[in-house]
């Protein structure tokens, strides 16, 4: 604890001991005048004082800790952090194009948690691997495969992404939860799969649940220029994955 903050609590422990001092004084003079007027408990007092103090100590501590926040966030080293090292204490679970995080040395294969193909119903063993590494930050990137899995059915795939939110939150309680939108694919991917066709709605889903159960949401569809994809209209080229993580970590502040 820092010399401020030991003399901010000296100062508080001493104003709530002159109060209930002042408190004893003002009941003893009542009790030798005869005199009987409605005296508060003065541990019932005592107890407001520290309540209101209380609150007022964690307001201003959150304040500060904001402040502190904001104040390094503006800073060079902050800012110039390589995309491994904003996700330090993050996991990226998710299919083929999360994967690509692990492939292009984007970030370390402990931070990807993705195989390709995976689809929703699939999630459980990463999800449990996940929870094990007990991340500050989680990040899912789902719903390329599920739209095909479930046939266009974007009730299903609500149900299948619930599924996978309350696990991680029973699991990991005290981790931010944000989840990415579904990154679009091109003409060509469409031509080829028709059923892809529905991908904004399975995005107007992942906003529902995201608003639904009070996570993050990261919209990530308008850093996926023409100029990024593979030829086949849906994966994407290598450039594409540090402008993918410095969004996550912007939204995410960390």
């Amino acid at each position: 604890m820092s010399k401020r903050r030991k003399r901010r609590k000296k100062k508080r422990t001493e104003l709530w001991i002159g109060c209930a001092a002042a408190a004893i004084c003002l009941a003893s003079f009542f009790v030798l005048t005869g005199s009987n007027p409605e005296v508060p408990k003065i541990t019932d007092g005592v107890t407001r004082l520290e309540n209101m103090e209380a609150g007022d100590v964690a307001a201003v501590e959150e304040k500060i800790r904001r402040r502190d926040k904001e104040e390094l966030m503006a800073t060079d080293e902050w800012k110039n952090r390589t995309p491994n090292e904003k996700m330090a204490y993050a996991v990226v679970l998710g299919d083929s194009r999360t994967k690509a995080l692990e492939e292009y040395a984007v970030l370390d294969d402990s931070k990807v948690l993705a195989e390709i193909g995976l689809t929703l119903t699939e999630a459980d063993p990463y999800v449990e691997e996940a929870i094990a590494l007990n991340p500050e930050t989680v990040f899912l990137s789902y719903g390329l495969n599920d739209i095909g899995n479930t046939s266009g059915d974007t009730e299903l795939f609500k149900e299948q992404y619930l599924k996978v939110i309350k696990k991680l939150k029973e699991g990991l309680p005290n981790s931010k939860i944000y989840i990415n939108t579904i990154l679009p694919v091109q003409d060509i991917a469409v031509q080829k799969t028709p059923v892809l066709s529905h991908l904004e709605e399975y995005n107007d889903v992942i906003r529902e649940i995201c608003s639904q159960e009070g996570v993050g949401c990261v919209e990530i569809g308008e850093l996926a220029q023409d100029d990024l994809y593979e030829p086949d209209g849906e994966h994407l080229k290598s450039e594409f994955y540090p402008l993918w993580v410095n969004k996550m970590a912007e939204v995410a502040e960390i």
